[in-house]
């Protein structure tokens, strides 16, 4: 549990790559206009309907854009209706105000997974577009597999981006859309792959919302003004044992926790498995953050720091926090880091 291990080896002759390629106005002074003076009167008429309606347009399209809106949550298969209902679907209107994006991704496998690369995948396309949608998929050590056969969270990675690429009708995906479009994916995995995994998948669309599902435990961490402003929810049947996509699972992706940000300039989005954040504190990631550097550099940052905590057995780690609360053997101090493979996402708008 503490390493990691796996006695999965890659199919011969398999070449596996891990990347999926307002201020406040001053109140006005209150005083009654005389609406029957001339001047009145000769300002009433110089203003055309036209420009009147053009501006109250712009008034609304812009006031819409720029109100402030508290992160939302589903919270899956843990509540009765939203287990019942599902990842909710919605209607996509366009902003006024594109936003623009900068994403970057790193890989690290497990120490004694470097030949074969490890288990953890991930899904970032290179693109220039307001709209993006990304996958973290960490492979589950513990699953048993067949050494003949593909990894899971491999196989879900390259389904899930084909599956979006192929996609011609649009590439602003609401909850239901990822949902569905990752179950798609976890039906070839299941008839192909061995193994199992966790998954998250986010969408940013031309809205300039981030929709995030996620099952298991790989999160999802906004970062707004230096600091945490909002974070996907993991879910678990028990301690060590996440919710997982895998061919005996029972677990699917309508079962996963949702989250729904509105994002603004600025706004930094985190994204990986729990080799990061079992390791590394969320104001640990703010710090690396807050020292600026570009998406690529500031993820090869927070995956490298992530690794060296995991090695160091009298870290304070999150991981260790819950596992010694659980009373797991090595842990009962609740110290150390958490040796696994690791992959991050970062996104700054």
């Amino acid at each position: 549990m503490k390493t990691g291990e796996s006695m999965w080896t890659p199919p011969p002759g398999t070449n596996f790559d891990s990347k999926q390629q307002a201020p406040k106005a001053d109140s006005p002074s209150f005083a009654l206009p005389n609406l029957f003076s001339n001047d009145a009167k000769k300002k009433a008429t110089t203003t055309t309907a036209a420009s009147t309606t053009v501006t109250k347009q712009q008034a609304t399209a812009a006031s819409v854009d720029t109100v402030v809106e508290k992160p939302v949550y589903t919270d899956g298969a843990s509540n009765i209706m939203s287990s019942l209902l599902g990842p909710p679907s919605s209607k996509i209107v366009p902003s006024p105000s594109p936003l623009s994006l900068e994403a970057g991704s790193v890989v690290l496998p497990h120490p004694e997974k470097l030949s074969w690369g490890g288990e953890d995948a991930l899904y970032l396309p290179s693109t220039s577009s307001p709209c993006l949608t990304f996958g973290v998929f960490d492979g589950v050590s513990g699953a048993e597999k067949d050494a003949s056969m593909v990894l899971y969270s491999r196989m879900l990675s390259t389904e899930f981006a084909k599956n979006v690429v192929n996609d011609i009708k649009t590439s602003d995906y609401d909850l239901k859309r990822l949902s569905d479009l990752l179950t798609e994916a976890a039906e070839v995995a299941d008839a192909k792959a061995t193994g199992a995994t966790t998954a998250l998948v986010g969408s940013i669309s031309s809205d300039n919302r981030l929709r995030v599902l996620s099952l298991g435990d790989c999160s999802c961490l906004i970062i707004r003004d230096d600091k945490k402003y909002a974070q996907t929810r993991d879910i678990s049947h028990f301690f060590d044992c996440p919710f997982q996509l895998g061919d005996i699972s029972p677990d699917r992706p309508k079962d996963g926790t949702t989250l729904t940000v509105k994002l603004v300039p600025g706004d930094v989005i985190v994204s990986g498995s729990d080799g990061v954040f079992d390791n590394l504190s969320v104001q640990s990631i703010c710090e690396i953050i807050k020292k600026g550097g570009t998406a690529n550099g500031q993820a090869k940052e927070i995956a490298d720091e992530a690794r060296k905590v995991s090695l160091i057995e009298t870290a304070e780690t999150p991981y260790a926090v819950e596992a010694g609360k659980n009373k797991v053997e090595g842990y009962e101090d609740g110290l150390g880091g958490k040796i696994d493979d690791i992959c991050c996402i970062v996104v700054k708008v």
